[in-house]
């Protein structure tokens, strides 16, 4: 007798979905599958979506700090349902200097190419620029690092006062 292949086992580890089990039979100290990522990332995207805004919209600032305790505990008390080791499931490691530094060149290096395609942009469609001001003014909520730096970026602003 030939054995059947089947691929859920092959393509998911053997098991599919960890809360379609019975927590009882679930083993201490297993590591989240793939798909359990994928299900809790749904679920926290549409908890953000509808849950989240409704409590911004309604809380504020205190909203804000409730969807992101929200988003921190969902995927918290998934691992402990499954029986998940908590220290290796959401192990913190470091990361080397070089990273860091890579990192900061990548982010320096897109805001300059954003920077430059809003200037040519701003040149081609002047009528855009008030929207700019708009969008830049509810960015950068008005802070004197912000205005520092933009000041000090900004080549069309040639005395030298704040934006």
């Amino acid at each position: 007798m030939r054995k059947k292949f089947n691929c859920e086992e092959k393509l998911f580890n053997g098991r599919v979905f960890s809360f379609l089990g019975k927590r009882k039979d679930f083993k201490q100290g297993i590591k989240p599958s793939i798909t359990d990522g994928a299900l809790i990332y749904t679920i926290s995207l549409i908890a953000l979506i509808y849950i989240g805004s409704v409590m911004q919209l309604y809380w504020g600032t205190c909203g804000l700090v409730a969807t992101e305790v929200m988003i921190f505990l969902i995927p918290m008390l998934y691992a402990i349902y499954i029986k998940a080791d908590i220290k290796n499931t959401f192990s913190l490691r470091l990361p080397k200097l070089r990273y860091i530094l890579g990192g900061f060149i990548v982010w320096f290096g897109g805001y300059f190419i954003i920077n430059i395609t809003t200037r040519i942009l701003i040149s081609l469609f002047p009528e855009g620029a008030d929207v700019l001001e708009a969008v830049n003014s509810s960015v950068m909520m008005d802070s004197f690092f912000c205005k520092f730096n933009c000041s000090g970026l900004n080549t069309s602003n040639m005395r030298g006062d704040f934006i």
